[in-house]
Parts: structure tokens; C-alpha cells; sequence
């Protein structure tokens, strides 16, 4: 159970790209909707725009930055993590689903930051997530941080339930605006995990 967690390497940039849209709920193609209606259109642009910062060494989703779980020697789920989070800027130009979840962002600051977990449906269950997240644990450890930070939905049944079997607890939480994005979510919590350092 768990598979075999390994640096992510250029050439996975495919998984990356569905790994960012399926941990995200696809949020930044609905972004994308406001500049280009059509559904299909406004994915592709976001997915292009993901794929360019995957491939960007100065990005934060770097492909250097991710984890990818393997079983049966198949890319089967990925993890993004990484520490320093940019302080967000949140105006008038900011898209207004956007503002609860970027307010929540402050309370990241020292730790390893969880940014994206997501396993392909077929793989799902067999306990790559929680290894991908142990994972993510062991490298805060190794870089001496004393927490591991992440932001989930309060749709996210599958989810949370594991992150709270793993020691994270609600740390902040924010209302969520009514939007296309995950409409059945109504909070967004920012959940931490403190350890403990020797």
C-alpha cells in the first residue's frame, strides 16, 4: 500500500497539469470564463498557462516542487509543496471567489505549504495520497520547518477526513462566495500540521 514516491521529473508535466486542475476543482479555468465564455476554450488557456509554470524554474509550481506517486510502475497521483508562499495581494482586480481563500494564505508563512494532492480515480484507495502526505511531512522535517500548512474545502469529504487521521487540524477558516467554482462548498479551512522538530 502506497506506492513509491519520487522526485517529479520535466517529462511529467501531463500529470502535473491534471494534478493542479483536479486539486484545484478546476478553479482557474472558471477564473478563465470571465475573459474567454466558452468552457472548453477557457480550460485549454488555463492548462497552457499551467503547463508554462510548470516548466518555469522561478515558479512556485515548478515541476522541481512536486512529488509524484507511482504504483505498479505508473505515475498514478502527485503533490505540490513548497515553503515561502508569495503574500497575496488581494484588490479590486481580484476575482471575488478568489478573496477568501487568498485571505487564509498569511497563515502559511514558516511552514511547508501542501498546495495541491490529487490521485488518478483508477489508483485511488490504495493509500497514495496518505503516503504522498507523509512524504511532504519528512521533507518539512528535513528542512528543519515546524509546521506543514494546506487549504481544503468543506466539500472535500474525501480529503479532509485524511488530513485530520494525520494529525493537521483547522487552524483559520474563511466563507466562501457563491460562485461557479465548487458551489457546493461554503468555507475554506486552513489546516496545520505542527511537528515536532529534533
Amino acid at each position: 500500500m502506497g506506492g513509491v514516491i519520487r522526485p517529479a521529473v520535466a517529462d511529467d508535466a501531463d500529470l502535473l497539469v491534471w494534478a493542479k486542475a483536479t486539486a484545484s476543482e478546476h478553479f482557474g479555468s472558471i477564473l478563465r470564463r470571465a475573459a474567454i465564455p466558452d468552457p472548453k476554450a477557457a480550460a485549454e488557456a488555463w492548462g497552457l498557462d499551467t503547463r508554462a509554470r510548470i516548466c518555469d524554474d522561478a515558479d512556485k509550481l515548478c515541476w522541481r516542487n512536486w512529488r509524484v506517486a507511482e504504483t505498479g510502475g505508473r505515475a498514478a497521483g502527485a503533490i505540490l509543496i513548497f515553503q515561502d508562499m508569495d503574500p497575496p495581494v488581494i484588490n479590486d482586480e481580484t476575482p471575488v471567489p478568489l478573496r477568501p481563500i487568498l485571505s487564509l494564505l498569511p497563515g502559511t508563512a514558516g511552514s511547508l505549504y501542501v498546495d495541491s494532492v490529487a490521485v488518478q480515480p483508477e489508483a485511488r484507495g490504495a493509500g497514495l495520497a496518505r503516503a504522498m502526505m507523509l512524504q511532504a511531512e519528512a521533507e518539512a522535517r528535513d528542512r528543519a520547518l515546524p509546521r506543514l500548512t494546506l487549504i481544503a474545502l468543506s466539500s472535500n469529504d474525501a480529503a479532509r477526513p485524511l488530513y485530520f487521521d494525520l494529525g493537521y487540524r483547522d487552524a483559520d477558516v474563511a466563507e466562501l462566495v457563491p460562485s461557479d467554482w465548487a458551489p457546493e462548498a461554503t468555507h475554506a479551512y486552513l489546516m496545520e500540521k505542527r511537528l515536532t522538530l529534533t
